[in-house]
């Protein structure tokens, strides 16, 4: 177990540092944001909950109140600069993401008969989780192509009003979810099957 936290802790360290260093010599947008070892709170996150690391506080602790402790965190986000203004509030910025999102996953993964928990496991979001892989890729580009059609479509030369803002992200969840579906389906689905054929040895009598 002590070591588990050694080895997180070093990784944390380690893309705090880089993190730092791309802030420090300005380097552009998006390379924090798209890099995974600039912003490993979020990953190591999830490594800590596979591994048991937060059990204890788990444990201590309802599903509400983890949930309403990782909705808090996400929230101070957004009194931040955005992402895309490299300066050294990022450095404040993903580590509260990655805590906020820690959270949230312990809240929902806790066996608890709650209201809400029940909710998130409604089988359309537990469809929706296995295809975020295919979301988080593909949303960039499932946005901007909504975009480009809204603006052609309405030939719009002004600053997009409220009815298009909403025209665009629509158009943008219900393409990139598109793409997902597809990615998984064709791309992720048979790697999968791979894995499940050739992922574990079966043990043998000695």
């Amino acid at each position: 177990m002590k070591i588990n936290w050694v080895w997180l802790t070093a990784l944390l360290i380690f893309g705090n540092c880089i993190r730092a260093v791309l802030i420090h010599f300005q380097v552009a947008h998006p390379a924090i944001y798209m890099l995974p070892f600039t912003h490993f709170e979020a990953m190591l996150g999830g490594i800590g909950i596979g591994l048991g690391l937060f059990d204890d506080l788990s444990n201590r602790l309802r599903s509400s109140s983890l949930l309403l402790a990782g909705l808090a965190v996400n929230a101070m986000v957004f009194v931040l600069p955005n992402t895309h203004e490299i300066g050294w509030t990022l450095m404040i910025t993903y580590p509260l993401v990655g805590l906020g999102m820690t959270l949230t996953v312990m809240g929902v993964i806790k066996n608890d008969a709650s209201l809400f928990i029940k909710l998130l496991r409604n089988q359309t979001l537990v469809y929706l989780g296995r295809l975020s892989f295919g979301l988080y890729i593909f949303h960039l580009y499932g946005l901007s192509i909504a975009i480009l059609i809204v603006v052609r479509l309405f030939r719009l030369i002004s600053p997009p009003t409220a009815v298009h803002q909403m025209l665009f992200f629509i158009g943008g969840l219900g393409l990139t979810i598109l793409f997902a579906i597809t990615s998984y389906q064709i791309v992720e689905k048979p790697f999968l099957k791979l894995k499940a054929k050739y992922g574990s040895v079966a043990s043998q009598p000695i």
